[in-house]
């Protein structure tokens, strides 16, 4: 696998992420990354795979541990997207 399509945990939960393909109007595609956790509802929406991976994989130092410290602590997270 390289190392762009190497999908990083989710930066809300730390959960495991999924990446799912749909069809839209016009055979356009898009793709979301997707947070198993049933909790999290951890969500990213792009045009291209490889964009979605960029996007999901990006971090601001600091705060993905702040988020995953409060979600453990039983913090709940409505749909966030970013």
């Amino acid at each position: 696998m390289k190392k762009e399509d190497t999908i990083l945990n989710c930066p809300f939960c730390g959960g495991n992420p999924f990446i799912k393909m749909k069809a839209e109007i016009n055979f356009k595609y898009s793709y979301f990354v997707l947070c198993k956790s049933y909790r999290c509802g951890g969500m990213l929406r792009a045009d291209t795979r490889y964009e979605a991976i960029q996007r999901w994989n990006k971090r601001i130092d600091g705060l993905t541990k702040d988020l995953i410290k409060w979600y453990k602590q039983g913090g709940v997270l409505s749909r966030i997207t970013y």
